[in-house]
């Protein structure tokens, strides 16, 4: 199938992938998470946004460098 779309499919692949990791790296819901913030006896959204935030937005920021040099 022809596209005019020039983004190449092994980048696209990679962002899903990227996303998919931080998804579960920042979602309240994720298992880990819940158990973490049991054990640490604070709300799982602190866990997940202000313990794993930055963190997060790090490796989003670094992800998408690796991708666009990885893929061009």
């Amino acid at each position: 199938m022809t596209s005019q779309v020039t983004i190449p499919t092994l980048a696209i692949a990679l962002a899903l992938n990227v996303g998919g990791a931080l998804s579960y790296l920042v979602s309240p819901f994720e298992g880990a998470i819940v158990l973490i913030s049991d054990q640490a006896d604070v709300p799982p959204t602190t866990v997940a946004i202000k313990y794993n935030g930055w963190f997060g937005l790090w490796f989003l920021l670094l992800s998408t460098v690796g991708i666009y040099f990885f893929t061009n």
